[in-house]
């Protein structure tokens, strides 16, 4: 009995301290939302001060449910997100452990529950006795919706939404970038020796660059390819440099050809730098159709045996991402741009498919 009845208290002992710890983290967390409305980016609180009024004005009689409405969108999408997924969010720089991992998706079914804005009963049992924590919640979630949709008062509304230094839609915005080794020679040279040197590349819109200092720093010896000379990106075939994580970019100059090698540390390097830079200059009409995934050892191709060369490749080229590309966390700058650069290279032909679509449908 004296044991059973230690172990009851026991438990009960880490449940209130269990249940003193969550409020605490929940208020250090709702006071920081409270705090952040000021930072919240102006298309993001115009689209929130829209709902507002649209939803105030079809249900006129219900005064709570604008900010029932905003709130929920608001927790639910970004909140409650960033909280369970701390670094796919960009707040940390790796995956918390088991541990904090359940108490990051207790503190996001609070959250959420505090965005309801509702004294609902929880679904589970363990957490009613925080509810009347989350009633008090209510009214601070409520201010804050209030200050959030509220962004006419006190001055005009900003001409852009978002600063030229944040523009996604620039040549500069950079896609991806990091360090690899660097071997470039001209298309099929007979050089035996390959020396490798490690460079910090960096890929936008414009251009792939590399130099010996990382971004932001002053680049030193950086060299510029422009996007539209890329005519093919491809994988090595493995061990032909010793080393089995080298893709190969192939660029036009005039009638002649660059090989630019870029050496890296693994497998998953290798496959975000291809589909980067297949992406970026999907649009190009210069894509090169066939390739060698070898080299040229000065008598023939060790990938097919030719010994010309200047032989036309061995394999077909690739256009599309490499399959199993992911990133963690995702890049939505990166991927904006992007899809944007795509589109806005392919306007005109887009034009003529819409303009060949209403014809028809006039004509019936």
């Amino acid at each position: 009995r004296n044991k059973v009845s230690k172990t009851i208290l026991n438990k009960e002992y880490v449940v209130k301290q269990s249940t003193r710890q969550i409020r605490r983290y929940m208020t250090e967390m709702v006071g920081s939302i409270q705090q952040s409305k000021s930072a919240c980016p102006f298309g993001i609180r115009n689209i929130c001060s829209m709902m507002f009024e649209l939803v105030k004005k079809t249900f006129p009689e219900n005064l709570e449910l604008p900010y029932i409405t905003v709130s929920r969108f608001v927790f639910l999408r970004f909140f409650v997100p960033g909280i369970m997924n701390p670094k796919l969010n960009y707040l940390n720089s790796c995956h918390p452990n088991m541990r904090i991992s359940r108490t990051l998706m207790l503190c996001a079914k609070l959250m959420q529950q505090v965005g309801n804005m509702s004294s609902q009963p929880c679904k589970e049992s363990f957490m009613i006795p925080l509810l009347p924590f989350v009633e008090q919640q209510t009214e601070h979630v409520r201010h804050y919706i209030k200050g959030l949709v509220t962004i006419y008062k006190c001055s005009s509304p900003p001409t852009k939404l978002i600063s030229p230094s944040q523009s996604l839609f620039t040549h500069t915005t950079v896609i991806m970038s990091g360090w690899a080794d660097k071997y470039r020679t001209r298309f099929g040279s007979t050089e035996k020796v390959k020396i490798f040197k490690q460079r910090f590349f960096s890929l936008s819109y414009a251009a792939l660059s590399f130099g010996t200092k990382e971004t932001g720093q002053k680049m030193s010896c950086s060299k510029l390819i422009a996007i539209n000379d890329i005519i093919s990106v491809e994988r090595v075939d493995k061990y032909v440099f010793g080393h089995k994580y080298i893709l190969q970019i192939l660029i036009a100059k005039g009638s002649d050809h660059v090989a630019l090698y870029m050496k890296l540390k693994s497998l998953n390097e290798v496959t975000e730098w291809i589909s980067s830079l297949r992406k970026t200059c999907s649009n190009n009409s210069n894509h090169l159709d066939f390739y060698h995934p070898g080299v040229y050892n000065g008598k023939r191709w060790n990938c097919c045996g030719s010994r010309a060369l200047t032989e036309q490749g061995c394999n077909k080229t690739h256009r599309s991402i490499v399959l199993g590309d992911w990133r963690d966390p995702l890049n939505s700058d990166a991927e904006i741009q992007t899809i944007f650069s795509q589109l806005y290279n392919a306007k005109d032909c887009l034009k003529l498919v819409h303009n060949y679509s209403t014809l028809l449908l006039e004509t019936g």
